[in-house]
């Protein structure tokens, strides 16, 4: 440490706020050769850190920093900083703020309920404010489909096979409610699927558990197979089974997501 440190008194070039120095102790250290110190300044009025290399460094020299020679000072301490963050932070491209600014805006759509103009224009620009000083951090890339015109054709067609069960299912529903003597067997059905991924399997066991005839209760992502309650078992030939209540959807997510 530089001589006389202890009574040195430092203005912080961001707020003005004059700072003793605090909480130096003198220490030596056993066993240690050439050991490296940085006296680091922190503003008690407004956070500002600062680092410096206490090589070469006197009392003289920073009681007299001012303006420049502090900010290249706060420069050093950036760069040292930016080195020091993870991988991905450098790795962040537009497609990553693109999905930062999506994720934000969904978030702010659900939590005020509302299609107001004037309230989805404020989520468009706190999204767009926030997706810019975050991205590099959250590393929320876009999905790979998203850049797929196809792939979107897919999600529609999706939409619209699962609405045409979910409407099916409901009137099948309904006609057993008016028609309590129409006979039903329930049970447990194992669904084979071709799906392995893992996104794209709990996406068709919740679309199947969305629709009033099913209930999914347990995946096996190895064997890619799905355990549905069936209100009126049909057949417990799986391929059957398969064609008859996720085939449909299958085809739709694979082209969508696989």
């Amino acid at each position: 440490m530089p001589d006389g440190v202890e009574q040195a008194t430092l203005i912080c070039p961001l707020c003005g706020a004059t700072v003793p120095a605090r909480g130096l102790r003198g220490h030596a250290l056993r066993g240690v050769d050439n050991a490296r110190w940085q006296l680091i300044f922190t503003c008690p009025a407004c956070g500002l850190i600062t680092a410096f290399d206490t090589d070469g460094l006197s009392l003289d020299v920073l009681e007299s920093m001012r303006g420049s020679a502090w900010a290249g000072k706060l420069r050093e301490f950036a760069r040292a900083i930016r080195i020091e963050q993870p991988s991905y932070v450098h790795q962040a491209t537009l497609r990553h703020l693109a999905g930062t600014f999506l994720a934000a805006f969904a978030a702010w759509m659900l939590l005020i309920g509302s299609t107001d103009p004037m309230q989805v224009g404020w989520g468009l620009a706190v999204s767009l404010v926030v997706a810019r000083l975050t991205y590099r951090f959250a590393a929320i890339d876009l999905p790979t489909w998203a850049l797929h015109p196809r792939r979107w054709l897919a999600l529609g067609l999706l939409a619209v096979e699962f609405a045409r069960q979910l409407v099916v299912q409901n009137i099948t529903l309904s006609i057993r409610v008016l028609r309590p003597d129409l006979p039903i067997r329930p049970g447990i059905v194992a669904v084979p699927t071709n799906l392995t991924d893992e996104v794209a399997l709990t996406l068709l066991g919740s679309l199947m558990t969305l629709t009033p005839d099913t209930v999914t209760m347990d995946v096996d992502q190895k064997r890619g197979i799905i355990f549905v309650h069936w209100i009126d078992v049909q057949t417990t030939d799986p391929t059957e089974a398969q064609r008859l209540l996720s085939a449909g959807l299958e085809e739709k997510i694979t082209r969508w997501l696989v």
